[in-house]
């Protein structure tokens, strides 16, 4: 507010040569007038700029009552060991009267200390209780600003220089979907999707849902919920290419997570990179399931994924010349739809994952193929750094092998 003021008014007048800063009548009716303009911009400002400023009462009424509930909650919680709960005085001050975790917290920070914040944090997080009555929960953004009102005072009344980021330590780490692993398989050729009737609606797209994320490594279930007809492009191999004259599905155009259109960035990619091939004499092969597939959408479908056509729906389509249509192009399939499917085709196929899995599948299929090159695997995976694709690679005993055959230490034959 300052420097918005300031520039209001003209800098001092004085001459600083006759006399220190300040001193003269001038000064001080410049820096009365730079703190009317202040106090008068703040008041202008809606409530919540005001309210989140601490040199308000609100606030600082706010900030004492996140101090004192979190005081309370590690008093009482059986979580926290008795003597981190005893309440002891700073002896660098002597001021401060708390529970010894704020005090044993601070200083270098540790993986220790970072799991014992982590902990009470989210345990003070886990306390507060809506008002209301349709819910019985705080909505996120209030419970982020309680969050951040509470990190301030513990960094300037205890030093604690805590960060949202201990957040992300839990005992979950590691076994959220993003890091789900098939258990039992190495590559995706290890998976069988012929358990998936071709002839069933329901089978067929389940199975390309599967595909995409096998073959082309879609990341969880928002790729699939929007992903569209005309991102699926049919081609032919060109003269040169080892199959020259098959033809291919690829997809073009679709924006995804490392690849917007920005400022910078003014054109999607469009790239070769991420070709199924397509073999006529081999029906259950995935390039024909996918041509299947496309022939079965419904008239003028847009969305890739739709709900099955109801009978009388498949009686229409028949009567408008499109007897192959299967699903009704104008209900599409959300996220959270999506997302169950792919953990019900999965437990089919005696997995407990989620779409992100099969991605991770997908990746760690082609680290371990000694064939393919660093930069092949980074084009079909989508990723713009080794570093970003790190994560995926799973090790096992496909990689250890090949380990094994590069150094030697294979079993003679």
């Amino acid at each position: 507010l300052l420097g918005k003021a300031s520039s209001l008014f003209l800098p001092c007048r004085c001459r600083p040569t006759t006399h220190p800063p300040g001193k003269c009548c001038l000064c001080i009716v410049d820096a009365q007038l730079i703190r009317q303009a202040n106090a008068a911009y703040a008041s202008s400002m809606p409530a919540q700029f005001t309210g989140a400023t601490k040199y308000t009462k609100k606030h600082m009424a706010l900030r004492s009552k996140m101090l004192t509930t979190f005081i309370n909650v590690i008093s009482a919680s059986p979580n926290v060991p008795p003597f981190l709960r005893e309440n002891v005085t700073d002896p660098s001050d002597g001021l401060n009267n708390a529970p010894r975790l704020l005090f044993e917290c601070g200083g270098e920070k540790t993986r220790d200390k970072a799991k014992l914040a982590s902990n009470a944090l989210v345990e003070w997080m886990m306390s507060w209780q809506a008002g209301g009555k349709n819910c019985s929960n705080l909505q996120p953004g209030t419970v982020m600003t309680y969050l951040k009102t509470l990190l301030a005072v513990l960094k300037e009344d205890f030093l604690l220089r805590w960060r949202p980021s201990p957040l992300i330590h839990c005992s979950a780490y590691g076994t959220t979907p993003n890091r789900q692993i098939a258990q039992g398989v190495q590559s995706v050729r290890d998976i069988d999707l012929s358990i998936f009737d071709p002839e069933d609606p329901a089978d067929l797209q389940l199975r390309v849902i599967l595909n995409h994320g096998m073959y082309w490594g879609f990341r969880g279930s928002k790729e699939h919920a929007m992903h569209r007809v005309d991102y699926l492009v049919e081609g032919v191999f060109p003269q040169g290419h080892p199959l020259a004259g098959y033809g291919f599905f690829e997809i073009i155009n679709m924006p995804d997570k490392s690849m917007k259109l920005t400022v910078n960035n003014t054109q999607l990619r469009q790239s070769t990179s991420a070709r199924i091939p397509i073999f006529p004499d081999e029906p259950e092969s995935p390039g024909m399931i996918l041509r299947r597939y496309k022939a079965a959408l419904g008239p003028g479908q847009v969305r890739m994924y739709c709900k099955v056509a109801t009978l009388q729906q498949r009686h229409k389509f028949h009567r408008m010349g499109m007897p192959e249509a299967l699903y009704s192009p104008h209900e599409p399939l959300g996220q959270n739809t999506i997302n169950k499917l792919i953990k019900a085709a999965a437990a089919r196929l005696g997995f407990d994952v989620s779409g992100h899995a099969f991605r991770r599948l997908f990746v760690t299929s082609l680290v371990n193929a000694a064939g393919v090159s660093t930069e092949e695997a980074l084009a079909a995976s989508r990723h713009n750094s080794v570093a970003a694709q790190r994560p995926y690679m799973q090790r096992g005993s496909a990689s250890e092998m090949a380990k094994f055959d590069a150094l030697g230490l294979g079993k003679k034959k």
